[in-house]
């Protein structure tokens, strides 16, 4: 079975957001998720630059679920933030 991104998007679901309680897909720090072909997963995670230590375990949390999945290949989280 080939990786698509509703599995990949309900892995993520499943991790809790430190800062907002929710997951980290309701929250909306994931952004520009790409799931390749070959199985890679990439996205970025915009975080209150603040919060920057607060979301290291959910970054690592959420690259432990995704290469736990069936046909996973790379996985690459960048976190970035940005002051308002």
């Amino acid at each position: 079975m080939a990786l698509d991104r509703d599995t990949v998007t309900a892995a993520l679901k499943q991790i809790e957001d430190p800062v907002a309680g929710s997951d980290i897909m309701a929250s909306g720090v994931v952004r520009a998720l790409n799931v390749g072909e070959d199985g890679a997963v990439r996205f970025v995670m915009e975080i209150p630059p603040s919060q920057a230590k607060a979301y290291e375990d959910a970054k690592a949390k959420a690259e432990a679920a995704l290469k736990s999945l069936e046909g996973i290949g790379t996985v690459s989280i960048v976190m970035t933030g940005h002051t308002e």
